[in-house]
């Protein structure tokens, strides 16, 4: 079983898997530019404080990306569980 939460949700260091995109027609396509597509890991590398935006890597494209927090909570992901296989 694996848990769902928005990226913003994540904690630093923690890897998931993009689920959906929400949002207008416009949003997804704007975070699929910037190259995140639902299927794709990624990594939480930094969260900067005071509610500012998402240091994420893309582990299957090789790019990191600064996110802001009001576009992080739309993009759905999914953790595997612990000690879970793929």
């Amino acid at each position: 079983m694996k848990v769902n939460k928005n990226l913003c949700q994540l904690t630093v260091g923690q890897e998931a898997v993009i689920v959906s995109i929400g949002g207008g027609h416009g949003f997804r396509n704007r975070i699929l530019s910037m190259g995140l597509h639902p299927g794709d890991r990624i990594k939480v590398l930094r969260a900067s404080p005071f509610r500012g935006p998402l240091l994420i890597e893309n582990l299957d494209q090789g790019f990191c990306l600064a996110l802001g927090r009001g576009m992080a909570a739309k993009v759905l992901v999914k953790i595997p569980e612990e000690g879970a296989s793929e």
